[in-house]
């Protein structure tokens, strides 16, 4: 598997809460005083680089007893653009940190630069579905089996995002597997949302159920780092007393207890 080599890359992670809070206030300070209109907000994007020849990324994992392999091909010219993009986020409007927040991941989740990617899992991933006569909650929880067997890589001092694509390739943390099974799953038409605790760094996906529901939110709790079933809650966010909940999907789909 070739990509382009890995540049250092700063991005506010869960430092975002803090670090956006600071600059949007000195922005609005700013602004407020001068009157100058400011720009929009630039947020990361992916310039593919180089020869577009597919790149077989293949990703073996347990679901419901049996293994299933599945092989997605990406472009080396979206990987390539993936690695080697600016993972910082440029504010210069005034906005709610959960609206940044917004944004920001969005721009990794849904570049389309990785629509391809998205289609191919789509169809492999379906197609199990398909085989296993698995209903539309049945198949949240393989898609979310799939994400959790790809590898957890990370550390402290990391501070670059991932756009899926990468985390496809080469492995993520909380919020860049959590990133690629929300584009997986409002690629397939479910109401999905982020779930961020930013007290624990950690991040999980938030599917819209009719039950039981992560602390009033309205959404199913899904772990990506570790095989649990859906709507079990670790001990690290048991009693979160704040997070967040950052909307995506708007699909009508969503994950059905009975069934």
């Amino acid at each position: 598997m070739t990509a382009g080599k890995r540049k250092k890359a700063v991005r506010p992670g869960f430092l975002l809460l803090l670090i956006i809070s600071v600059a949007v206030a000195l922005l609005l300070i700013f602004s407020s005083a001068s009157g100058i209109s400011l720009r929009d907000n630039i947020y990361p994007s992916i310039t593919p680089e180089g020869d577009d020849t597919p790149v077989n990324i293949t990703n073996s994992f347990i679901f419901r007893g049996k293994i299933f392999s599945v092989t997605v091909p990406v472009g080396n010219d979206v990987l390539t653009g993936a690695v080697n993009a600016r993972k910082e986020a440029q504010i210069f409007k005034r906005t709610e940190i959960t609206d940044t927040l917004r944004e920001y991941y969005a721009a990794f989740i849904f570049d389309p630069a990785q629509d391809g990617m998205y289609d191919e899992l789509s169809s492999a991933l379906n197609e199990i579905k398909a085989a296993e006569n698995l209903s539309d909650s049945e198949y949240v929880d393989l898609m979310a089996s799939f994400v959790r067997a790809i590898p957890y890589r990370g550390n402290a001092t990391d501070r670059g995002g991932r756009f899926p694509a990468e985390t496809l390739a080469y492995g993520g943390d909380c919020d860049s597997k959590s990133s690629l099974l929300i584009g997986m799953l409002a690629h397939e038409g479910y109401n999905v949302s982020m779930l961020m605790f930013p007290k624990v760094r950690h991040t999980a996906v938030g599917v819209a159920s009719d039950g039981p529901e992560y602390k009033n939110s309205g959404y199913i709790y899904i772990e990506t780092t570790t095989v649990s079933p859906a709507g079990f809650i670790p001990d690290i966010v048991k009693d979160a007393e704040r997070f967040l909940v950052i909307h995506y999907g708007d699909g009508g789909k969503s994950y059905l207890t009975d069934n």
